[in-house]
């Protein structure tokens, strides 16, 4: 894969070492965090400072951003959690409709929420993601700038056809009734303990209690298989097996992406360790040294 097929989620990069180590690793893009609650606690005000200042310096290096809208803040869901949907989606489109003309020219593909199959990141039905969220979300994207993308649905790689949070069945749903929207088709899938048993998901043999579902066929038959797929969570944890484990998987990724051209990009999660956080997920630690995944990540960017 070259520079333009990779990216590192970064979530909110406030350190400058996380835009330094992302350019000199060599990849074309990274995944940002625009968190709705966050960036307007209260109606109609807006703190931009610390998104602003991220995306100047990642675009000074080089990047280009993918930015995921996300997060419902109190005043627009009743003063639940932020993974509740917002009452009303008109709430939400003016967010979405805020950003993406504050970027424009900068920022050209958007995501809509991250993960909504997961109860961690939204507690909601799939009949409100599709009103108030994705609807009303792709569509100000849209309208606010013409040359904008939307990408989604962003669902996690997860569940079975026993569980409420089977990405296939939120996968079909959102695909039948908002396919349109989309001009991107986003996922999440990580599985240990090797890269094998992702592929296997992805485009291979599935279990019977799967019902056959890998993320290919299930493409094909809703009709999208012609419209861009990117991955944008993957990854290995650096405690399931150690450093050199974390390494060797990326290392087994590489060589089975090289014979799957429908799968146009590719997000690695994530460029470091958050401290005090048990799950080691980044590609060099939380004192941001680097570990043998990222040389293997740039090594694969400076093959010939």
């Amino acid at each position: 894969m070259k520079k333009d097929q990779l990216g590192l989620n970064v979530h909110i990069p406030n350190d400058p070492r996380q835009i330094s180590l992302s350019k000199e690793l060599g990849i074309g893009w990274v995944r940002v965090d625009m968190n709705w609650n966050g960036i307007e606690p209260a109606k109609g005000q807006y703190h931009w400072a610390d998104m602003d200042d991220a995306i100047q310096k990642l675009l000074a290096a080089g990047l280009t951003i993918y930015a995921t809208l996300a997060y419902s803040p109190g005043w627009a869901n009743g003063n639940q959690p932020r993974t509740a949907p917002p009452l009303n989606g008109a709430d939400f489109a003016a967010f979405v409709t805020q950003a993406v003309k504050r970027y424009q020219g900068k920022i050209l593909y958007w995501g809509i929420w991250n993960e909504p199959n997961l109860p961690a990141f939204y507690t909601g039905s799939i009949a409100d993601y599709l009103a108030k969220i994705l609807a009303p979300g792709a569509d100000a994207v849209h309208a606010a700038d013409s040359a904008a993308k939307v990408a989604g649905p962003d669902l996690s790689h997860s569940g079975d056809v026993r569980d409420a949070t089977f990405w296939y069945k939120w996968m079909t749903t959102i695909l039948a009734q908002h396919g349109q929207r989309l001009d991107v088709i986003t996922h999440h899938i990580y599985k240990e303990p090797s890269a094998w048993e992702l592929w296997r998901r992805l485009d291979g043999f599935v279990f019977p209690y799967l019902e056959g579902k890998n993320l290919r066929n299930t493409l094909s038959a809703c009709g999208v298989a012609g419209k861009p797929l990117w991955i944008t969570e993957i990854g290995w944890k650096s405690n399931a097996g150690g450093a050199g484990k974390q390494a060797s998987n990326y290392t087994d990724f590489f060589a089975g992406i090289a014979s799957r051209d429908w799968i146009s990009k590719v997000f690695f999660y994530e460029l470091n360790d958050v401290a005090g956080f048990s799950e080691l997920w980044g590609i060099v630690d939380s004192n941001f040294l680097k570990k043998p995944a990222y040389q293997v990540i740039q090594s694969q960017l400076n093959a010939p």
